[in-house]
């Protein structure tokens, strides 16, 4: 549609020249052919329109419907994946599906040549941010939570915790080049997973005041509040692991200690072995 509004244009500009040096009888009235050339110009771009439209409804079709092969794919391949969420991007373009259950996630994100498909766990993710127009605007990773540019949302609460985000109402305005999704990964072969929710181009061009901007920021939000709360989840199976841990190497020093009081472990295993638990 970026290119019909193009040939709008130039089209706008035709008739503009053409009206210009239209030849014009003695009556001050222009001539038959100049009406008849704009009539035919007009049917013209209502033509390309209807069929630019029809192409853009189905391209839009074609990869829902690539995306519900997948999806499909993907359980079938996976039959121990208890599927309990699925984030639909706005443009139907991406698909996350998580699993609470056994804490693992199936990323499915459709382009034009391929569908890029990415499988992980809970535990996999060290941090996830939004980013506007290349710009990081909310960054939250297992320990804690960055906001660089964020305008109208409020950081605060325990460890890690949103509140607020990107905001419609009192950024200046500005036009949105894209706005994106990325998860970071404890991955060496594919350390970031993104999504695009917004990307100019491909639909209406917006900025902070159109009426289309907060469905987008809205959607953004939306998987940022889920994955922080997998991220917090996260930190408390950390600090329970840490607690866990703590008390069996306590327990163990415990049974050294005994061993060594009963005669069993010489002074010197006792401290090598002692020495090996702390490491």
């Amino acid at each position: 549609m970026k290119n019909f509004r193009k040939l709008c244009a130039s089209a706008v500009l035709v008739l503009y020249a053409l009206l210009a040096g239209a030849s014009i009888d003695d009556s001050g009235d222009i001539e038959l052919w100049f009406v008849l050339l704009c009539i035919a110009i007009a049917i013209g771009i209502i033509v390309v329109w209807i069929n630019l439209s029809v192409q853009d409804s189905n391209l839009h079709e074609e990869m829902k419907k690539q995306l519900r092969n997948e999806v499909a794919h993907q359980l079938h391949q996976h039959p121990n994946f208890n599927l309990s969420k699925v984030i639909t991007g706005p443009a139907d373009n991406f698909k996350i599906l998580i699993d609470t259950l056994n804490r693992n996630i199936i990323t499915i994100h459709w382009f034009p040549k391929e569908i890029e498909t990415h499988i992980f766990t809970f535990d996999d993710i060290i941090s996830v941010e939004v980013t506007k127009n290349n710009k990081t605007y909310l960054s939250k990773s297992v320990g804690g939570t960055i906001g660089g540019a964020l305008v109208g949302g409020v950081l605060g609460g325990s460890a890690g915790s949103v509140i607020g985000g990107l905001s419609s109402n009192t950024e200046i305005n500005e036009d949105v080049i894209g706005i994106s999704f990325y998860i970071h990964l404890r991955d060496i072969s594919k350390p970031k997973v993104g999504f695009v929710v917004y990307l100019k181009g491909t639909c209406d061009k917006i900025n902070n005041k159109t009426e289309l901007y907060p469905t987008f920021v809205h959607k953004a939000n939306d998987i940022m509040d889920i994955f922080s709360v997998i991220l917090d989840e996260n930190h408390k199976h950390q600090v329970t692991n840490k607690t866990s841990s703590n008390l069996s190497i306590s327990e163990e020093l415990l049974k050294l200690s005994e061993l060594q009081k009963l005669g069993i472990l010489t002074q010197e295993e006792y401290e090598s072995q002692k020495k090996k638990l702390l490491q």
